[in-house]
């Protein structure tokens, strides 16, 4: 199957079978990007495959409502002979981690320590720490699951950071610390619900209500200004959806495409590891069914080891005033094909809004020589989705009624909770008993005081009382002498 892209005269197409292989869609800001995603999304849709679309700025969800023609439409319809154009909607689920959209949402367990990490922003020392509070949990059973159980193993850690040390090596209290101040402002950022049950299952993706495919679209218009986070989770379902999805080889279409906006933050600050682990997933990604398609400014933007895996590329117009802006220029238009008829380089920096340089895989695997392309209009609506018909969705999306309502089961928090309510019993019984024996104590001591004052007082009494009988005594002894002389 192919998809008409564009083209006035050379007509430029997509091939289904080579979806899997990858792409990337650059540009810099207002030259089309937005509008080239869409129309393939609407091809991919209308030829019952579903799409995953990160939206970062909010009108990608417009693909829920039809599209209204104007003057610019219909003059490219003409340019491009589009007879059959007809402006349509497609189905469309909305996901959020902010509650403006069906909840996503994995648990803390599920996300890991490399990740988790990576969304806190630690530091190598910190991280270790959050390795090691995995590790506790594990090997207790003690269930990581929302962010309650995040609080209290930290907690735990640092209430008992010398014992923890003996056993997994220095685990520093004020890196505990450090840590916990860091959730204090995850909390303030309001992206704590994202972390509990049920846990976002990636075969919802290839659900299907009807013969068009879905579009997926997570509602990244908050999420974005949390850049870590953003990247984070984006690499989490990558890595979810390589690890869920089964093999199916190489099939004339592919079953999900994944567009990924804004994909340089995707890769910014990435260790070797992880990088080598994303490079795994793009080149094994594609026997599971799996395109991709990054879209971000700058091919530079997506690391050599990435960018030599997106064999689709469409780029729109660049920008070079700086030396430097000019090697991008150059860097994108040496990653394709040679056309003879243009220069590549002078091609990308005079492209209009809505023209792109394209090269994509002919059915056999091979790129075809760049060509610039004007894209074909987009269906559905330009721009962003009404309120209603963005209420509407989530409301009634089956998914919502799977993944709104939280799950609170026994977790890390509450069997901690009751060791801790367990402590405190033992340590109130424990000071109720010093009390007593100390209040034993200053008993006794009062009591022995106050035998000591009553034996003075006798003392002082017999010691008067025996004074008083030897003077009365040596008195009458006087008297009776004196009688006798």
């Amino acid at each position: 199957m192919k998809y008409l892209l564009g083209g006035e005269n050379e007509k430029v197409y997509l091939n289904s079978k080579m979806l899997n292989r990858h792409g990337i869609i650059a540009g810099a800001t207002g030259t089309g990007k937005t509008i080239t995603l869409k129309v393939i999304s609407e091809m991919l849709n209308n030829d019952g495959i579903n799409t995953f679309i990160t939206d970062v700025k909010g009108d990608i969800m417009s693909l829920a409502e039809n599209g209204e023609r104007n003057n610019k439409i219909d003059e490219r319809i003409e340019k491009l002979g589009l007879d059959d154009y007809q402006v349509d909607s497609f189905p469309v689920e909305i996901f959020d981690i902010y509650k403006k959209g069906v909840p996503l949402r994995a648990s803390v367990t599920d996300i890991g320590p490399v990740l988790l990490s990576k969304m806190l922003g630690l530091n190598e020392v910190q991280s270790g720490v959050i390795d090691v509070m995995y590790k506790i949990a594990d090997e207790n059973g003690l269930k990581l699951i929302d962010f309650k159980d995040l609080k209290i193993m930290l907690k735990y850690m640092a209430d008992f950071s010398s014992d923890i040390s003996s056993k997994y090596g220095n685990v520093a209290k004020q890196s505990i610390n450090a840590i916990q101040r860091t959730l204090i402002r995850f909390e303030n950022e309001g992206a704590i619900d994202f972390f509990g049950e049920p846990s976002f299952d990636v075969d919802d993706l290839l659900v299907k209500n009807g013969e068009k495919g879905t579009a997926n679209i997570l509602n990244c218009t908050e999420l974005y200004l949390n850049s870590k986070m953003y990247q984070s989770l984006v690499i989490y379902l990558l890595s979810q959806i390589f690890t869920s999805l089964d093999e199916v080889g190489d099939l004339d279409k592919p079953r999900l495409v994944l567009f990924l906006d804004e994909a340089h933050l995707i890769f910014k600050d990435l260790n070797k590891k992880m990088l080598e682990n994303i490079v795994t997933i793009i080149k094994l990604i594609r026997s599971k069914g799996v395109g991709i398609f990054f879209v971000t400014q700058n091919p530079k933007d997506i690391p050599e080891e990435i960018l030599s895996q997106l064999s689709n590329r469409i780029e729109h117009a660049l920008r070079a005033y700086t030396p430097n802006e000019i090697k991008n220029v150059k860097y994108a238009a040496d990653s394709f094909r040679k056309n003879p008829n243009f220069d590549s380089e002078k091609a990308i920096l005079n492209l209009k809004t809505g023209e792109a340089l394209v090269s994509t895989l002919n059915e056999d695997g091979e790129p075809s020589i760049a060509e610039i392309t004007l894209i074909r209009p987009p269906m559905s609506k330009i721009g962003m989705i009404d309120s209603a018909v963005f209420n509407d969705i989530v409301n009634n999306s089956d998914f919502n009624k799977k993944y709104k309502e939280p799950i609170d089961r026994e977790s890390a928090y509450e069997i901690l909770s009751e060791r801790y309510i367990q402590i405190n019993k033992e340590m109130e019984s424990e000071k109720a008993e010093k009390e007593a024996q100390k209040e034993y104590r200053t008993k006794q001591n009062q009591k022995k005081r106050n035998e000591g004052m009553a034996d003075k007082v006798i003392k002082r009494v017999f010691s008067a009382f025996t004074y008083q009988i030897g003077k009365t005594v040596a008195r009458d002894i006087m008297n009776t002498l004196k009688k006798k002389l």
